[in-house]
């Protein structure tokens, strides 16, 4: 748990800051979708890695 106390993480995921605006729900789905895929492409690069 090392990586843990000093603040580092394994995988991170960065999330556009203009992806969506603080009241548009509508994009919910898409957004949830494409946070997703980029989790799993996250997790197969750190994979490949180890």
């Amino acid at each position: 748990m090392k990586l843990i106390d000093e603040g580092k993480s394994d995988i991170i995921i960065n999330i556009p800051n203009d992806s969506a605006k603080t009241f548009e729900f509508h994009k919910a789905p898409k957004l949830i979708e494409k946070g997703k895929e980029a989790a799993q492409q996250s997790i197969r690069g750190f994979s490949k890695r180890k």
